[in-house]
């Protein structure tokens, strides 16, 4: 199929699938985006990028014997020299979207419309998520007993997080958009964090509920003076290590032109490595390494009951690498894991374990973990 046949046939089946009429200019970057015509148009540095050829088109399209009942245009109601267009009969036309589409679509707008780009939000998204909403609505109006129960469904489907609940004190507002954005563009982010200006290089978003965090390149026009890396050509900030960045202290953000220079990040790779987490400091005098034996003993729980915190340790392992056996005596669980990363949220979870974890091995770790116990203790003794 030649490419001008495939844009074009991308140009229909955009305006069959669109609940609402689309301006040119909506169209010619769903073409940019979604055909092999439109990355030729970008790859050319077109100087239009293709508009006046997608005027073309719709113009014949329009004038056509064979489309000219199907495309149809409507003066804009915000601007009435600009036409927009839409299959022609409006959405009565349409083509059902299937329930299981609509089901997808449902859960991506419910658990995944925080990291979902603003411009596709309202170029697209919005509208497929309308239609979806109203496909399960018309679907559950009919429902009889052999049919699926779509909408209790997404009712029934929550993402939860552990632990004590933290709720954000506002609301995510536009401004994460903006993050998105320039991940999306490859741009560059200029924002105020930790009380100074920072020009920072996208590479990833996480969601950690309620917490958001840009993982991000910053670059060395920004660093301190007095960091080392900064006295280094301007080109080094690809070379730097990309850090976390909690959405909720930046302040003041805005996308740049610059493009982002961050070709080769790996965010599995950045989560599997834990830098994602704090990483936990020995006591002073002490060295750390960055991975280390670890060896716990397991205590059963004093009420003689089943063993929850074994079961889940089989379950759902610290580490790849945990062996979990019975001691000799069979007084406790041994727990050793080769090369694990030490972070706060390791300790955190070792000191909430209480009496049933004891700390082995290394010795730094468990000078820590006794350190902070009597801490606390002096706390609650006064």
């Amino acid at each position: 199929m030649s490419r001008l046949l495939d844009a074009r046939l991308c140009l229909l089946a955009y305006l069959y699938r669109s609940t609402q009429a689309r301006s040119v200019q909506q169209i010619l970057h769903h073409l940019l985006t979604h055909s092999s015509w439109g990355q030729d148009q970008l790859a050319g540095h077109s100087q239009d990028q293709g508009l006046r050829t997608v005027q073309l088109w719709l113009k014949q399209l329009r004038e056509s014997s064979e489309f000219g009942g199907f495309v149809d245009a409507v003066p804009d109601p915000l601007n009435r020299k600009r036409l927009l267009y839409q299959a022609s009969g409006g959405p009565m036309i349409k083509a059902l979207m299937p329930i299981e589409e609509a089901l997808l679509v449902a859960l991506a707008e419910e658990h995944l419309k925080l990291v979902i780009p603003d411009e596709f939000q309202v170029t697209c998204l919005g509208a497929i998520f309308t239609q979806a909403r109203k496909t399960i609505d018309q679907y559950e109006a009919r429902l009889i007993w052999d049919r699926l129960a779509v909408g209790r469904y997404l009712k029934s489907v929550a993402v939860h997080p552990r632990g004590q609940v933290l709720l954000p004190r506002e609301s995510p507002n536009t401004a994460f958009a903006l993050i998105s954005s320039a991940l999306l563009h490859k741009c560059c982010i200029s924002m105020t964090y930790a009380g100074r200006q920072r020009l920072l290089h996208p590479c990833a978003i996480v969601v950690r509920s309620p917490k958001l965090y840009l993982i991000a390149c910053e670059d060395a026009c920004t660093l301190p003076t007095s960091n080392s890396e900064s006295s280094s050509s301007p080109d080094s900030d690809s070379a730097m290590k990309p850090k976390a960045y909690q959405f909720q202290r930046m302040q003041s953000i805005s996308v740049r032109t610059k493009r982002s220079n961050v070709d080769g990040f790996d965010l599995q790779q950045f989560i599997d490595e834990q830098r994602l987490e704090v990483p936990l400091l020995p006591p002073s005098g002490m060295s750390a390494p960055g991975n280390m034996r670890l060896v716990l003993h397991v205590y059963p729980p004093s009420t003689g009951l089943c063993d929850a915190l074994v079961d889940d340790l089989r379950a759902y392992p610290l580490h790849i690498n945990q062996q979990l056996t019975l001691s000799g005596d069979q007084s406790c669980h041994i727990l050793s894991v080769d090369g694990i990363v030490p972070t706060e949220s390791l300790a955190v979870w070792i000191l909430g374990r209480h009496d049933r974890v004891e700390v082995i091995s290394p010795r730094w770790l468990r000078q820590l973990i006794r350190q902070r116990i009597a801490a606390m203790q002096r706390r609650y003794c006064t």
